[in-house]
């Protein structure tokens, strides 16, 4: 089944934009985020709460990143949706406190006039 103005290559396409939004996080490139990210963002943190692209954004320059990876990635793609999960390493500080540890990640993005864009995230913490 194909699904008009999808790409062939969606699976990587999505592996693609997953992968400059980790360089982009890293690099602290708030300006990348924004163009990565739709508008109507909303990702749910490990901590249950519901942050918008806008809080995001914000909340991002204090961040100061050792690490961020993904590892074990998967990508299913439903039409124009691609669903990313995996498991997020991170470590970072913000100053007030450090970030450290696994999260199993679901990214879900969306393809619109052949550009894909984060449209939501949750993380959930690995308890070892």
């Amino acid at each position: 089944m194909s699904t008009p103005n999808v790409s062939p290559n969606a699976e990587s396409e999505v592996l693609a934009i997953s992968n400059r939004w980790v360089q982009a996080e890293l690099s602290g490139n708030v300006a990348a985020v924004d163009e990565l990210l739709a508008d109507s963002y909303t990702s749910i943190t490990s901590l249950g709460t519901v942050m918008t692209k806008a809080q995001w954004l914000e909340m991002l320059p204090k961040y100061q990143f050792e690490t961020l990876s993904y590892s074990d990635v998967s990508v299913q793609l439903y039409g124009s949706i691609g669903i990313l999960r995996g498991v997020f390493t991170i470590q970072a500080n913000t100053g007030e406190k450090e970030l450290a540890g696994k999260y199993q990640s679901t990214d879900i993005f969306l393809s619109e006039a052949g550009a894909w864009k984060a449209i939501a995230s949750q993380l959930t913490k690995i308890v070892s």
